[in-house]
């Protein structure tokens, strides 16, 4: 799905004819986003994955130890490692009392999309994607992101549509801190600037066109 994946075969199997065919976003996920309302003295944070070592939650409750405001993250998604989940409890009941981590279990994507007005950022500390299905589903839905740098979404604070991260959480602490700092009109304009940057960096017409190839699919269209 990308030059990453294209270099990795060859480095194990040789050289080969390889095809490049992205991964298709959620069409559904392009729409106007509904109206942001900053609440002042509270930080509301998104984590959309399954719990899981290598989406790496422990990570993100870590990241929360260092900020001293009040801040609340949602974990989305069923619980796949019951040991692991188990982990990520015990360092929870450590929190203090400001920080509160709250696992919803899986929803249903329409039930995702109209999470993404509630919440100030989108956080995925993961150790690694091809894609990141939910990291697209969040900026394209005007969600600000603080990632990982182990995805293809990268150039995010130039964009100042959030931050991909090497995997240090005084860095991921500090990008809370910098936008729980922003006023509303401020983190406004990093909400259009994270649309702007989902729609630049998918184009369709280029992913059919690697699709087509990819099956030998001869069309004019």
């Amino acid at each position: 799905t990308n030059k990453n994946e294209e270099e990795d075969v060859n480095s194990i199997f040789g050289a080969n004819e390889i095809f490049i065919a992205e991964n298709f976003p959620s069409a559904s996920g392009l729409v106007k986003p509904a109206q942001y309302k900053k609440v002042e003295g509270r930080f509301r944070i998104l984590q959309v994955a399954r719990v899981a070592k290598e989406k790496n939650i422990l990570f993100s409750i870590k990241t929360l130890e260092a900020c001293d405001f009040n801040v609340e993250l949602d974990i989305v998604g069923s619980i796949y490692d019951q040991d692991y989940y188990q982990k990520c409890k015990q360092e929870c009941s450590n929190l203090p009392s400001n920080i509160k981590v709250n696992f919803i279990g899986a929803l249903k994507p329409d039930e995702i999309r109209g999470l993404y007005s509630k919440y100030d950022v989108f956080l995925s500390p993961t150790l690694g994607e091809n894609y990141g299905h939910a990291i697209f589903e969040s900026l394209i839905n005007g969600l600000p992101v603080i990632i990982s740098n182990k995805t293809m979404w990268d150039d995010l604070s130039q964009n100042k549509a959030g931050y991909d991260l090497e995997l240090e959480e005084q860095g991921f602490s500090n990008a809370i801190k910098y936008l729980y700092s922003l006023n509303e009109s401020e983190i406004k304009v990093w909400r259009a600037n994270s649309q702007k940057y989902a729609a630049k960096k998918i184009n369709l017409t280029e992913i059919k066109k690697e699709y087509k190839q990819l099956f030998r699919i001869e069309s004019s269209k």
